[in-house]
């Protein structure tokens, strides 16, 4: 019996979870994981499973409109990832950098959404991660959109965003990303 694996298996649980509705069963498995992966400190994948319980719980805190909790669970994810001991979950910094610029954002501060948004795909592109360059995509695109700075560079990014959510096939992103489209595209018109 393998502790990490069933905390793997709780933790992608917990997410199911989370974009079902079901908050405190989401919490419940979430919080489990971060325990188990506390009791793997010295192993990677242990910091992994810990950072991406952190991050988890930061998606749950922001569904439920708790932006300031959100934003503690990030922080705590960026910074169990960017433990400079690690090696491999330094890549994963960007789901969290992404995590606190949708903070940012709904909070309206601008400046730093962006700042974290264009952190966040420099991290992505340089780690290989596609799906987190969609999401700051997503999130610069909601910037531009939000302050009016540039409707076209929001236009250019929210259709890049959706054709790579597309060919992931991340529903829950795809439907946001076109929600902010046509909202962009009645701004431009």
């Amino acid at each position: 019996e393998d502790p990490l694996l069933i905390a793997a298996a709780k933790r992608l649980l917990g997410t199911v979870e989370l974009r079902l509705g079901n908050f405190n069963r989401s919490e419940r498995l979430l919080k489990e994981v971060l325990q188990t992966s506390e009791e793997f400190a010295d192993d990677d994948y242990g910091i992994y499973s810990k950072g991406f319980a952190q991050y988890g719980l930061g998606d749950l805190e922001y569904e439920r409109g708790n932006t300031r909790r959100a934003g503690e669970w990030y922080q705590r994810a960026l910074e169990t990832w960017r433990d400079p001991v690690r090696k491999d979950p330094v890549r994963h910094i960007t789901y969290a950098l992404n995590g606190l610029g949708f903070v940012a954002l709904k909070e309206k501060r601008f400046e730093e959404a962006q700042q974290y948004f264009k952190e966040g795909i420099q991290s992505a592109r340089e780690f290989g991660r596609v799906d987190e360059i969609a999401r700051g995509q997503l999130g610069l695109a909601s910037v531009f959109y939000e302050t009016g700075t540039d409707l076209k560079a929001a236009l250019m990014l929210i259709n890049e965003s959706t054709e790579s959510f597309q060919q992931q096939g991340m529903q829950y992103e795809i439907q946001n990303s076109q929600v902010l489209r046509e909202k962009i595209i009645r701004a431009l018109s």
